[in-house]
């Protein structure tokens, strides 16, 4: 079998090594980002984690308000909203893998707050929600949707709280951190007084993460990771088991220095990655609109290109052939469908994403993706048949 190429985005050069080395000498300014310029605000807040934001600003809602969710999520925004002492509401997905305004206008009255999710870097029509929500608590969860446009404007600039993450994997990748953004200023003086009471973690804390970080990235090299990180994949994946991660406000941090150096040193040349990875992103999906096995999920001008979802009849078949010519894709969020039973998830109530979970298979077109690899992919999906 060929040497498989990972999907995932865990690159680090020798300018980002060079940037974590510098960190640990600089005085963290976690009060000032090229964030501020890029969305034009000062309301942004760095934690170690998105999922810690989304838990602040959850924070805002009275005990037991319900939340309205999709449950084509991860389970950490599940998590946040349990242990925020909410309640998920599940709202299905339309065909484009987001939620509408005329899903929300059906579910309205048994939601107090949604958290809208621009899912893969897909927009969602935020402005045509926020109408039909009115007063009602709007999240946009932009972990996948860093410079993606909806209505001429970046994703979450719109509704109450914005939430976004620059871990591994994520646009761009910057090894561990996320942010906050408030955009409704009513909230504004609470966010700031839960911010400062919130601790950072300690140098010791701070290398022991860095060496796990260093270790996850060299396991995901191209050699490594069929040597060993791909068996320890597979065994972990044929295994699955749930068990959901407890949050309170003693356990998040600010955001972990390393982090928030990387991230914003790739803030310099944002839209230079962004443009490699619309590129990359543009070649396969007209690849894939050749081939009658695939239907292209969403093709919009605004969208980051994350990640390409498409649908077909026989995802593992699409899954293994891929893996046999040495490209590796996967199905990003797969394991909702057993995660949602634990937050009673009520069998039928998401038609489409039911329907959905089944039939998606993810491709990974980001910035750091070899060229010669894309092309592998194309060769591929143009010659694929079940």
């Amino acid at each position: 079998m060929k040497l498989i190429q990972p999907r995932l985005n865990y690159k680090l050069s020798l300018k980002d090594l060079w940037t974590i080395f510098k960190s640990f000498f600089e005085k963290s300014k976690t009060e000032e980002s090229g964030v501020n310029s890029v969305f034009n605000t000062g309301q942004v807040f760095f934690f170690d984690y998105a999922r810690s934001g989304l838990f602040i600003a959850l924070g805002v809602l009275p005990r037991n308000s319900r939340v309205g969710i999709q449950p084509f999520t991860c389970p950490t925004v599940l998590e946040a909203i349990e242990n925020a002492g909410c309640i998920p509401v599940f709202i299905d997905i339309n065909e484009h893998f987001v939620i509408d305004s005329e899903i929300v206008k059906k579910n309205i009255d048994q939601i107090d707050a949604l958290i809208l999710t621009h899912t893969f870097g897909f927009p969602a029509d935020v402005v045509k929600i926020k109408s039909v929500l009115k007063d009602k608590l709007l999240i946009e969860d932009c972990a996948h949707a860093f410079l993606t446009k909806t209505n001429d404007n970046y994703a979450g600039t719109t509704g109450d709280f914005s939430i976004f993450s620059y871990g591994f994997a994520k646009f761009p990748s910057a090894m561990q951190g996320g942010f906050l953004i408030v955009n409704n200023l009513s909230y504004l003086d609470k966010i700031q007084r839960e911010f400062e009471s919130v601790k950072s973690s300690s140098c010791i804390k701070y290398s022991i993460l860095l060496f796990k970080m260093l270790v996850l990235s060299f396991l995901n090299t191209r050699v490594i990771y069929n040597l060993i990180t791909i068996k320890l994949k597979d065994k972990k994946s044929s295994k699955f088991t749930y068990k959901k991660h407890l949050t309170d406000k003693s356990n998040i941090k600010k955001a972990i220095v390393y982090g928030k150096a990387l991230f914003e040193s790739k803030l310099l040349n944002s839209n230079e990655l962004l443009e490699k990875q619309k590129l990359n992103g543009r070649k396969i999906i007209d690849a894939l609109k050749t081939n009658n096995n695939f239907k292209v999920i969403q093709d919009s001008e605004g969208m980051n290109f994350f990640m390409i979802p498409v649908l077909t009849d026989n995802p593992e078949h699409f899954i293994n052939y891929c893996r046999i010519e040495g490209i590796e894709v996967g199905r990003h969020f797969f394991q909702s469908k057993m995660i949602i039973l634990h937050y009673n998830y009520i069998d039928s109530s998401c038609p489409n994403y039911e329907k959905y979970i089944n039939q998606f298979v993810t491709i990974s077109c980001h910035y750091n993706y070899p060229q010669k690899k894309i092309l592998k992919l194309i060769e591929i999906i143009r010659k694929y048949k079940k």
